[in-house]
């Protein structure tokens, strides 16, 4: 089983349209380490290059830098939570979308409300525990809304997107 990444949060709303980005879960403690780890890496360039001023002290100091580099990237990216997908709900047109955020404007699947047969909780076993939360179509495809953590939010999920299509929630464990 893969581990909980994230969650689905409403970024956006208005009266007849929702937008919710699925996010990973931001690593506060790991990114900052990460970047902690970049700074003594530089600094250890920096004392290298002043404490040994020959031309093999320069190109000793290439390897801290380069690691510096790598664990400062690492830390960013544990930092910065991106969006991996976007679903809206638009109540007027009574369609579900699914889309990627990448600016094209292409929906990857755009389902009616009528045809969710039903919004699907289930748990997934095994250590860590998590709850998937799926919308479950009637021609037997399914489009995911996410591997969360906790339980509550998965359940506030399934019951938020239970409501705005009418399905009813199926649990499953």
């Amino acid at each position: 089983m893969n581990a909980p990444t994230g969650s689905l949060t409403l970024i956006f709303q208005t009266p007849d349209r929702d937008l919710y980005a699925y996010k990973p879960d931001r690593h506060i403690a790991r990114g900052l380490g990460f970047l902690a780890g970049c700074v003594l890496l530089l600094a250890l360039d920096v004392l290298i290059g002043a404490r040994v001023p020959h031309w093999y002290g320069w190109l000793l100091g290439i390897l801290p830098l380069f690691g510096g580099a790598v664990l400062g990237t690492w830390g960013i990216i544990d930092l910065r939570a991106r969006a991996l997908f976007h679903v809206e709900v638009d109540r007027r047109a009574r369609t579900v979308s699914l889309a990627s955020p990448s600016g094209k404007g292409h929906d990857l699947a755009k389902v009616g409300f009528g045809d969710v047969l039903s919004v699907e909780l289930a748990e997934q076993p095994g250590p860590p525990k998590a709850w998937n939360v799926t919308l479950l179509l009637k021609n037997g495809r399914k489009i995911g809304l996410g591997l969360s953590a906790q339980a509550a939010r998965a359940e506030e999920l399934a019951g938020t997107f239970s409501k705005v299509t009418g399905a009813e929630i199926t649990r499953r464990s």
